[in-house]
């Protein structure tokens, strides 16, 4: 029997068990019902922040309290390594670094940048400078992963492929990769258009028409070169603009820098472009090479979705984006075609960066203040403004890349010296891209759809003209109530003490410095105005016309170009539907310039297109008429020279000869004879393209304006016949 202090012994367990039973079960439900709760409002627990990694998630609780130490240790090592260029063991350090700090966002920009941009350049080859962008992309992607709702990194993915891809010094070659790993490995193999002899010998694409003709007889060779052909004309047509892009590259001012980028004068060269790249980073998993003369059609599968490059977002995670996406926006989901370049992709990732910031406010440029802190955040770096123009403006980007490969509309491109003698059955060189739609107009119509809409979103747009003249003049009202003058900010007052007419009126005040402040800021009207005018099939049609004359220049056919520069669809339209419109004035119907026409970037471009006419008018004609108005001009000089010593009376000479004429004897030598299209004035006076303007171009093209000539002075007492002086 036990003794009584046994008995207190048992009791006592038996309470304890029974307390930490009690505090164990109310902990439980207060962790499960309380903590648990907040913390996944606050989106604070590890599942709510993003994807959870497990080996990151045992190494991090395994450091326990030396998480630090171990993460100082990684970036000393990732940067020895650095400076060592090994880049092998430099990504095994950032992987680690990111397990140990992935909610940290500092280690995911910094080091997919260092990817990108500083080990990317330090590789002799393009191929391998794109794979260190794309893995550089790939590790921002999977930070964002980790890390939801978060603008910046989404942002980030979508400028690391804009400016890397689409923007740099070789992104002719970078935006045919690019391409390629869009398309099926099995689809763009090489052997698919090579052919071999029954030796295992390659006969290359130029030996075809002179091995036809040295054996008439060997039908198996002859089926080989024609399967060749046709699978390669049908690539063509498939990948219309890789296939220009690798022909002609992208278009260059000068024929010194149109011919040293990248491009490939054969259809051999292109074979070799594609094995050189047969294994860049893809949507789709490799496939084992083909046998010579065995290539076959295969499925390709594409990889999962994280693996993917290039990288799209995923579908929206969120029923009402807080933006009006471009309908049909690109995920991982969507098909790419042949018009899918790292702009669209950029653009997605704009897109989707806009969704975790807070709606506009009611000022330009404001934004509400954050209600859900779980899922709402505000751009770091950028003023958010010019966060939400990135969607409209990589729209931009594209019209612009497609204009600067020459995709203006549905006429498609002729590819010329490819296919042996260009002997079709039209007689033309093949015809790839045409028909399909109307290429940089859809992409201008789509642009200005959407700086529309984002104009309307964040009030850089007044509703009307009424509107916009009814606030400037309440604002004006009350900037001299209260003294101020117009560079002056608008004091920040308590309203609740204003009376109704004040308020008006200080909200006016605040909305015109607000939005003359964030015009400024974004270059919002360049943008609108732009993306408006260019929409505009007269416009592209102009465009088209202008880049088809550099292209004939390019080819030393400068009669060609001119010709087409001549065209009254061409510079006379560019000048009339362009950049002029009607005005009513009183009585007068006047034509002045358009908001685009006055802009300087379109003078820009407008004053460039000028110089490449004229300089072709010089070439081909302008030296002759120069000598033909030199040599009448010597004989008037001579013959006034004589009349004058004759004293005979006034009228003899003309009228209208000046005295510069006829004291100098070549005034025409240092001078333009013809005016270039460009250089008059509006209705109104306003010259079509500003001095400022003309010399910003002149001093980027390292041209110096030339000076109008000082007609020498008359000698002392000399007088024109009849006493003028």
């Amino acid at each position: 029997m036990a003794s009584p202090f046994q008995k207190h012994a048992l009791q006592r367990k038996i309470a304890y068990m029974a307390s930490i039973l009690v505090l164990f079960t109310l902990a439980w439900f207060w962790r499960h019902y309380q903590v648990d709760v907040q913390a996944s409002d606050l989106a604070i627990r590890e599942v709510n922040r993003g994807d959870v990694e497990l080996s990151g998630s045992v190494v991090r609780l395994t450091l326990t309290g030396s998480r630090g130490l171990a993460t100082c240790a990684l970036w000393m090592a990732a940067i020895d390594k650095q400076k060592k260029n090994q880049w092998n063991e430099l990504e095994l350090l950032v992987r680690s670094l990111t397990k140990l700090q992935p909610y940290f966002i500092t280690p995911w920009l910094f080091q997919s940048w260092n990817l990108a941009y500083n080990v990317s350049v330090e590789s002799d080859r393009i191929r391998d400078k794109y794979f260190y962008i794309s893995r550089g992309i790939e590790l921002l992607a999977e930070g964002e992963k980790q890390n939801r709702n978060h603008p910046d990194l989404r942002f980030n993915i979508g400028f690391y492929n804009q400016h890397k891809i689409c923007q740099s010094d070789e992104t002719n070659t970078l935006r045919s990769l690019y391409q390629l790993s869009c398309i099926p490995p099995n689809e763009r193999d090489p052997m698919r258009f090579r052919v071999f002899t029954d030796d295992g010998r390659e006969l290359r694409w130029g030996e075809f028409a002179s091995y036809l003709a040295d054996n008439p007889s060997n039908q198996t060779m002859r089926g080989r070169i024609e399967k060749a052909m046709k699978e390669f004309d049908a690539f063509c047509k498939e990948h219309p603009q890789l296939m220009r892009r690798l022909r002609d590259g992208i278009r260059r001012d000068t024929k010194f820098e149109q011919a040293r980028q990248f491009s490939c004068e054969s259809v051999d060269a292109v074979l070799q472009f594609l094995a050189e790249n047969q294994m860049v980073p893809s949507l789709f998993e490799e496939l084992p090479a083909s046998p010579p003369n065995g290539w076959e059609t295969k499925k390709n599968n594409l990889k999962a979705a994280g693996q993917r490059f290039p990288l799209l977002p995923p579908p929206r995670r969120v029923e009402r984006p807080q933006v009006e996406f471009l309908p049909g926006e690109l995920t991982h989901e969507s098909k790419l075609g042949d018009e899918f370049d790292a702009f669209a992709d950029a653009r997605a990732w704009y897109g989707y960066s806009q969704e975790p910031i807070p709606p506009p406010g009611d000022l330009p440029g404001s934004t509400s203040e954050i209600t859900d802190r779980s899922r709402q955040r505000k751009p770091r770096q950028i003023a958010t403004l010019i966060f939400r123009n990135y969607p409209a403006r990589a729209q931009s980007y594209i019209a612009e890349r497609l204009e600067q490969e020459g995709w203006y509309d549905d006429s498609g491109w002729r590819i010329p010296g490819w296919f042996e003698g260009d002997n079709f059955s039209d007689g033309q060189p093949a015809l790839i891209g045409g028909g399909r739609e109307k290429w940089s107009l859809k992409s201008w119509e789509d642009a200005a759809r959407m700086w529309q809409d984002y104009a309307e979103k964040n009030h850089m747009l007044f509703k009307s003209a009424d509107d916009e003249a009814n606030t400037r003049r309440l604002a004006a009202e009350f900037r001299r109530a209260a003294n101020l003058t117009e560079g002056d900010m608008v004091p920040d007052l308590r309203e609740e003490s204003m009376e109704p007419s004040l308020r008006e009126k200080y909200h006016a005040a605040k909305f015109i410095k607000e939005l003359e402040v964030y015009r400024q800021m974004s270059n919002f009207l360049h943008h609108y105005n732009r993306s408006r005018a260019e929409a505009n099939p007269v416009a592209v049609n102009c465009k088209k016309l202008f880049f088809n004359a550099e292209t004939e220049r390019l080819t030393d056919n400068p009669r060609a170009a001119l010709e087409i520069y001549r065209k009254k669809e061409c510079i006379q339209d560019w000048k009339d539907k362009v950049l002029l419109t009607s005005k009513r004035v009183g009585d007068k119907d006047l034509r002045v310039l358009t908001d685009y026409g006055k802009d300087s970037f379109s003078q820009e471009y407008t004053f460039e297109v000028q110089l490449k006419y004229l300089n072709l008018f010089d070439r081909e004609e302008g030296q002759l008429i120069k000598q033909q108005l030199a040599q009448r001009l010597e004989l008037f000089d001579y013959a006034s020279m004589g009349l004058t010593r004759l004293g005979l009376a006034p009228g003899v000479i003309p009228t209208w000869i000046p005295v510069a004429t006829l004291l100098a004897p070549r005034p025409f030598k240092d001078i333009d004879l013809i005016p270039g299209p460009f250089d008059g004035v509006d209705d109104e006076g306003r010259p079509f393209v500003e001095d400022h303007v003309q010399t910003t171009v002149l001093g980027r093209k390292r041209l110096t304006p030339k000076a109008k000539p000082i007609p020498p002075m008359p000698p002392p007492g000399f007088r024109l016949p009849g006493g003028a002086p």
